[in-house]
């Protein structure tokens, strides 16, 4: 997949415009961009009340650190937040912090970092006192009354956390590691499955056609190793995990019926072929833009 095809803080603003409120767990009054003559942030929001079930302790709310004024910056997939770009993130708060002829906001702020890589280098300066909150999410206490957050999207990959963790879950750059991270996303009773479809859909039929790929010649592969037969099964297995994320279990179900059935090698090679059509003619079904 090409680093430069999939706009990657366009999606995430996106994202957070429409969703933002399901994600912190609070109610968000305001959601808009910032900017300034001197610095643009990624994103900003302003958080009203608490939502109803907000302090459940089962449900992990990503964002539940947001105060009054909150900055989200969103660093690429394919880049570590290294230390000169934190601190360039938190001059840029400390500018807004204290901008225009409006009341200061010190200590109703804070300042959320997403990235998909863990910036071991970055967490190992002792100046900032980094606190691990949880194995993916990190808090710098080095500027008084301002709460730096920094969160890592891939160690959160196969934590149930409900739709909230999940919008970060599916933000990954990596086909082998996106299709772990949908197959667990896509077994959680979601309430927006339909909006990560179409999220995964954007960023990624490079991603499905090389899976599918993958899939083709390591069932060849297998078959060779392993027997015809067993390498066979492994590869319409393969196929139908493969149309389960894309499509859903209902279009996967009559493959799963008839692999239960197929008592030969000829079934199995009719059934590989037929679920790698229909993965085929899945992803061409979809509209150009989400491809």
């Amino acid at each position: 997949m090409g680093r430069s095809r999939v706009p990657w803080h366009e999606l995430i603003q996106d994202i957070f415009d429409e969703f933002l409120p399901v994600m912190s767990g609070r109610g968000i009054e305001i959601g808009d961009r910032e900017f300034n003559k001197t610095f643009r942030v990624d994103y900003y929001c302003r958080a009203g009340a608490p939502l109803a079930g907000a302090q459940d302790p089962s449900v992990i709310r990503p964002f539940d650190h947001f105060r009054e004024h909150n900055i989200i910056e969103y660093k690429s997939i394919h880049q570590t937040l290294t230390e000169a770009q934190f601190r360039n993130y938190v001059g840029r708060a400390l500018v807004l912090e204290n901008s225009g002829d409006g009341p200061s906001l010190q200590g109703r702020l804070t300042l959320t970092i997403l990235t998909t890589r863990t910036p071991r280098k970055l967490l190992a300066v002792a100046a900032y006192g980094f606190e691990r909150l949880a194995d993916w999410k990190y808090r710098a206490n080095w500027v008084p009354e301002l709460d730096i957050i920094v969160i890592i999207q891939k160690e959160t990959r196969g934590i149930v956390g409900g739709d909230p963790l999940g919008f970060i879950q599916v933000l990954e750059g990596n086909a082998r590691l996106q299709a772990s991270t949908w197959e667990t996303l896509l077994d959680q009773d979601l309430l927006a499955q339909d909006v990560f479809k179409r999220i995964m859909e954007t960023i990624n039929r490079e991603a499905y056609m090389s899976v599918l790929e993958q899939v083709r010649t390591e069932g060849l592969t297998k078959g060779r190793a392993e027997g015809l037969s067993e390498g066979l099964t492994k590869g319409v297995k393969s196929q139908i995990t493969t149309l389960r994320k894309i499509a859903g279990s209902e279009a996967a179900l009559p493959f799963e019926r008839r692999l239960e059935t197929a008592d030969s090698v000829e079934e199995l090679k009719e059934l590989l072929l037929d679920v790698a059509l229909a993965v085929d003619r899945y992803i061409d079904s979809q509209p150009e833009e989400s491809k």
